[in-house]
């Protein structure tokens, strides 16, 4: 029987209670200890011993909450101790304050409170020498960290929440304690330094007292870093990351004349690699496909950086300009997708740009591809390709968006590399006869793909080749929304020389029986489709079909998961057999938590590995990833995204492929939708989070601050050990939306 309302608090205030005596029958107050206070014109390096000034545990600004141990409000019974709480968002970043051992390590709590670990939730303590540092109701530890491990000064501990504690908001409790455990009465508290630009200034003295009691509540503090005045930087991982970031504000990065970063130009929304005009270099191809020409709303630009990592010799282009055929339009959002191939098997790469909203002899939005051959002359030819072109199989119809997906592979095995379309909006309509028998949803906008293979010519001829899930011996059933061919990836999967082709449909239509539909969830949820390569091209026969229903394959398809709007394909654990990663980005959760409200319960995203087999993509292998899933330093929460974009390369030289994982949707610093991307290593036996890393723009070795809206994780790119992130939604000198790149090196 439900409990009422008033049992509830009653029971609340019951739990309440017995935490407090737990924590009082701990607070045994034994000496005062009142720190040295240290010359603020000292450097840095002159506070590492143990009974000097600690430093600021986080970097940033952030307010003072609570300082006493015993008061009324919001800072009454506070843990039993002296300590400093502060106003830290949600996985907010947390540093030790001094180099030592980690002492204790309380985990297994909730990120969102709840009764654990007698109300202090997830912390730790570090032993100094002579006193103890504890970091309390943190949402997850720093990777890899145990107990025993030596911390440094400054090193990454853990991230900011409000494990066990009755508080609504995130926070950080700090406090210091004796050898034994024991509480350090520290009416005082003691000093702790900061930096201010290359300032050291120490805390509360800056604030004009010594006495942290009157520090008023909600008082901001900062810390702007761990480097001035020969201090050390904060030590994240054993691979310290230099960040560069690039914008249409770039100095010297578009060519002369041009005009940089603008409103809603969504700079970085796609990038691609290829070789295009001289031996040995790589050259990154950067989309902007919402950049106005004049004044021509979204019709698109592309950037191409010559011999990466230079961003100093760049070319730009855009229909219409400097011999770049078709005319900038409206909406054609030129550079919405890009790849890069040796299609007519010269030695240079050729690169191909998807303009899905191209309007095609007035049919609006029928989409259609340039294909710019590479040569020593750098794009001599240049041609266009629609559904309307002559030797196209398809007909061009509007919202048909050819172009959306593109992927490049050997399909054949001729040496020539073919080149794969995504045409997720392709109207189907055979005749009356067959919509009328087959129902309303089997006509309409379902989706296909166009196979092009390349010949000494490059992409010409009559031996294209067109699937949907119309075509004979194609799994599946077309619906009208499916999106098949909205994401397309290609690799040898099943190891027999020729390229097979993964199509994503990521609003595939699952209705197997009116009981299951009942039990589970029915509706647009998402699939894939594999068709294998052979002498003669792709081919129908064993086509493969998964989604989140499917035997053995991990999690359970809901309406809207979006199961393959992302692919990423390689051969993960180095056994000769390609591998398919698949993005579910608005993966639900519900299931899971129909009996509580959280915020991880809904569109949070997932990731599923299905791994390459003689026989092809192998059901008895899969793995699932998502935000909560163990060592990911990270909660999965409402709106998040996981898995929107990916990314395979081998990223430590060990010869197995690792994984990125955009997250454009993620909060950070209490920013919506700032955007991050996880990183997570290959090894034998397939990805692993053992060793992982989690990367945003709030962390030291990035320029600039998380900011709403920014979607940082919408492309990826790896690049010889080098990763290259998109975030089309940053601003720039006051231009929203205009986007940026970061590369990590």
């Amino acid at each position: 029987m439900p409990l009422s309302a008033k049992k509830k608090n009653n029971l609340r205030k019951n739990i309440y209670r017995f935490c407090l005596v737990i924590f009082a029958s701990l607070s045994v107050l034994v000496t005062t200890v009142i720190l040295n206070v240290a010359d603020p014109e000292q450097s840095l390096a002159d506070h590492q011993a143990p009974t000097d000034s600690t430093w600021m545990p986080f970097i940033g600004e952030h307010k003072i909450w609570c300082t006493l141990a015993i008061g009324t409000g919001p800072c009454a019974t506070h843990h039993g101790t002296w300590g400093i709480d502060f106003d830290t968002p949600i996985n907010t970043p947390i540093y030790a304050t001094g180099s030592g051992h980690i002492k204790q390590l309380f985990g297994g709590c909730s990120p969102f409170g709840g009764s654990c670990n007698s109300g202090a939730g997830n912390w730790l303590s570090i032993d100094h020498g002579d006193h103890w540092s504890r970091y309390i109701h943190l949402s997850s530890f720093a990777n890899g960290i145990t107990v025993g491990d030596w911390v440094e000064a400054g090193q990454l501990v853990g991230y900011a929440g409000l494990s066990g504690t009755t508080s609504t908001a995130s926070h950080l409790h700090y406090d210091e304690t004796s050898p034994q455990s024991l509480p350090v009465n520290r009416i005082f508290f003691g000093p702790f330094v900061a930096c201010h630009g290359d300032v050291v200034v120490q805390y509360p003295d800056v604030l004009g007292t010594t006495d942290w009691q009157q520090v008023p509540y909600g008082t901001t503090i900062r810390n702007d870093g761990y480097d001035c005045l020969g201090g050390n930087t904060p030590i994240e991982d054993t691979n310290p990351t230099t960040v560069n970031e690039i914008n249409q504000n770039t100095p010297d990065f578009l060519p002369p004349g041009w005009i940089g970063a603008e409103v809603n130009d969504s700079f970085g929304s796609s990038l691609a690699l290829g070789n295009f005009g001289s031996e040995n270099s790589n050259d990154i191809i950067i989309g902007a496909p919402k950049e106005s020409v004049g004044n021509i709303s979204s019709s698109g630009v592309i950037h191409i950086a010559n011999d990466f990592p230079r961003f100093n010799n760049s070319i730009s282009a855009y229909q219409g300009e400097d011999g770049w055929p078709g005319s900038p339009d409206s909406g054609d959002e030129f550079g919405t997708s890009l790849v890069a191939g040796d299609f007519n098997g010269d030695g240079f790469d050729d690169l191909v740009i998807g303009s899905p909203g191209e309007d095609v002899n007035g049919i609006e939005d029928a989409g259609a591809i340039t294909v710019a051959y590479g040569s020593a002359d750098e794009f001599p030819n240049i041609q266009v390709i629609h559904q309307d072109t002559n030797w196209i199989a398809g007909i061009a119809h509007a919202d048909d968006r050819f172009g959306s997906a593109l992927a490049v592979g050997d399909m054949n095995a001729d040496g020539y590399d073919d080149l794969v379309i995504g045409v997720p909006g392709e109207y189907y309509y055979p005749n009356d006869r067959f919509c009328n028998k087959k129902g309303p949803d089997a006509c309409g906008s379902v989706g296909a793909i166009n196979v092009l293979y390349g010949a000494p010519g490059g992409l010409s001829g009559w031996n294209d080749d067109y699937f949907g899930q119309n075509t004979s011996r194609v799994a599946g059933i077309a619906h009208v929304g499916d999106q098949f061919g909205a994401a397309v990836a290609v690799g040898d999967i099943n190891g027999d020389g020729y390229d097979d082709v993964v199509i994503g449909s990521p609003d595939e239509y699952y209705r197997p029986s009116y009981r299951y539909c009942v039990r589970y969830s029915c509706g647009q949820v998402g699939a894939i489709n594999v068709l294998y390569g052979s002498a003669d091209g792709v081919t129908t026969a064993n086509d493969h079909y998964f989604a989140q229903n499917s035997s053995g394959i991990i999690g359970r398809s809901e309406v809207g998961d979006r199961f393959g709007a992302a692919l990423a394909i390689g051969d993960i654990d180095g056994d000769g057999y390609a591998d398919v990663v698949v993005g579910a980005p608005d993966d639900n959760f519900n299931y899971y938590c129909r009996s509580r409200i959280s915020p991880i319960c809904g569109n949070v995203g997932s990731v599923n590995i299905l791994y390459g087999a003689a026989n092809g993509l192998s059901r008895l292998r899969d793995q699932f990833f998502n935000q909560n899933s163990s060592n990911l330093n990270e909660l999965a929460q409402d709106g998040d995204k996981f898995g929107a974009a990916l990314a395979l390369g081998d990223l430590n030289n060990d010869n197995y492929l690792d994984l990125i994982i955009g997250v454009p949707g993620e909060t950070i610093s209490g920013k919506n939708n700032a955007g991050a991307a996880h990183v997570l290593y290959g090894t034998t036996n397939g990805i692993t989070t053992s060793e992982n890393r989690m990367l945003h723009v709030d962390q030291d070795e990035f320029t600039g601050n998380a900011e709403t809206n920014a979607k940082f994780g919408s492309a990826l790119l790896i690049v010889d050990g080098e990763i290259l992130i998109g975030a089309p939604g940053a601003t720039e000198s006051g231009a929203t939306n205009a986007g940026s790149i970061y590369y990590l090196n």
